[in-house]
């Protein structure tokens, strides 16, 4: 429809208010009376000479067929022409990134960290049913492997070398009181730390210990009076 919703003002310059055809001359949309055929030639009409071209308004189109009338900032080159920018992407680019696992263990460790990560057996059936029992003491956290102890304290799976390193700390380091084997374990174990041969490992380092082979025939307890023990 070419008839606006609103009635602007004459004197306002903002509303475009295109012109009612039927109120041109009456050369524009008539024939030449005659027997029912139309005698307009190129740039006339029958009723006389055609009507100028409305000058063209502010925001609307050139009076040429087919041409658009270029603004102030538009561009005459159609979208997708060639030296035009193309437009931006509308969607993301997905990326397919690989993720791996990787989980610390000690190298007695890794068929339990196999099992527990991709449940991967032994071909041996009595080697993988020990891994199967074995693995239910076994978690892993932080990417790390620990072990969950009877008391519920979880201790981190060590290599053996580094588990010695501990022993001999506890038992001879600064604050080391040359203790016994099962004392050594246990306290290696309260501080978070397991490795399968650490009662072993414990036994020969107070075997080789020489303060510990030199002191171990003395009494160690302070002297005291005898006291007798009343029969009850």
């Amino acid at each position: 429809m070419r008839k606006p919703s609103i009635k602007p003002s004459p004197e306002s310059d903002s509303i475009f208010m295109p012109a009612d055809p039927r109120a041109v001359g009456s050369g524009l949309g008539t024939s030449a009376a005659g027997l029912g055929t139309s005698t307009v030639g190129p740039g006339t009409s029958a009723g006389g000479p055609r009507a100028a071209p409305l000058a063209p308004g502010p925001g609307t189109l050139a009076g040429g067929p087919g041409a658009a009338a270029v603004g102030p900032g538009t561009s005459s080159a159609p979208p997708g022409a060639a030296g035009s920018s193309p437009p931006p992407p509308n969607q993301a680019t997905l990326v397919s990134v690989a993720v791996f696992i990787v989980v610390a263990a000690p190298s007695w460790a890794h068929p339990i960290r196999d099992y527990l990560v991709s449940r991967v057996l032994p071909a041996e059936e009595v080697l993988a049913r020990q891994i199967q029992r074995r693995a239910g003491s076994y978690t892993i956290v932080n990417r790390e492997l620990d072990r969950q102890s009877v008391t519920g304290v979880y201790q981190r799976c060590m290599e053996l070398e580094k588990g010695m390193e501990i022993l001999i700390d506890i038992h001879q380091g600064e604050c080391g009181h040359h203790a016994a084997s099962r004392a050594l374990v246990a306290k290696a174990f309260r501080h978070g730390f397991f490795w399968p041969t650490a009662l072993d490992d414990a036994k020969e380092l107070v075997k080789k210990c020489k303060g510990c082979q030199k002191f171990s025939t003395k009494q160690h307890q302070p002297a005291s009076i005898l006291k007798t023990i009343p029969i009850t």
